[in-house]
């Protein structure tokens, strides 16, 4: 039976930009992706009406999908910026709960705790009750996305991920997003570039994600 590994964000673009050379990786090595994304991302461009932006968003994902190998993509459906509304739901985490016993997941990657856009941080907070609700220990680790330079959690064990192979796949997935071209994936392209270059010389290559284990 495949590894599988469970990618969750708030956003369409989130795991992407936190990890998407490391799930290229993880691919390549045969392993099953499961995608989470709690909002459609609709308030992302206040210049069209919500239908069509969660029309472009859910088109992206699937060529991302396809481009990356991400075998499933599941949405939440929690409405754009009103995440944090949930982390108390029991409902919400229950459901996560439910994904996380289904696929029974090797490792679990979600946002950092103190990302400071408030859908990434409420994720996070979803996530976290949903594993420690759980009878079983799940490895859970965190990507930044809008906190690229974290000084932070230095206590926390450090996983880094050489991604030197998949580089490019990711530069790729994240160009996909043009709905994001002024925010988001297609805006943090530069930052993450750097990130993957500063990660790699402490990791001895040319490229690589760094992730927190946080459970």
């Amino acid at each position: 039976m495949n590894e599988t590994i469970l990618c969750i964000g708030a956003h369409s673009d989130d795991i992407e930009i936190g990890m998407g050379a490391t799930i290229a990786k993880y691919v390549n090595e045969g392993k099953k992706i499961i995608g989470i994304t709690f909002s459609f991302g609709e308030g992302s461009n206040p210049l069209f009406k919500e239908d069509v932006v969660i029309k472009q968003r859910l088109e992206e994902v699937g060529n991302v999908n396809k481009l990356l190998g991400i075998k499933e993509r599941i949405f939440i459906g929690i409405q754009d910026g009103k995440i944090m509304k949930h982390v108390d739901d029991k409902e919400v985490i229950i459901r996560i709960e439910n994904f996380i016993e289904k696929y029974k997941p090797s490792k679990i990657f979600t946002h950092a705790e103190n990302d400071p856009h408030k859908d990434h941080k409420a994720v996070m907070k979803i996530v976290t009750k949903a594993v420690d609700n759980l009878k079983k220990n799940y490895e859970v680790y965190t990507f930044d996305v809008w906190n690229p330079f974290n000084i932070f959690r230095s206590h926390k064990p450090k996983m880094y991920v050489d991604v030197s192979e998949y580089f490019d796949k990711k530069i790729d997935a994240l160009k996909l997003f043009k709905s994001q071209k002024l925010q988001g994936a297609y805006s943090l392209m530069p930052i993450e570039v750097f990130k993957m270059i500063v990660y790699g010389r402490i990791y001895n290559c040319r490229y690589a994600e760094r992730f927190f284990k946080v459970r």
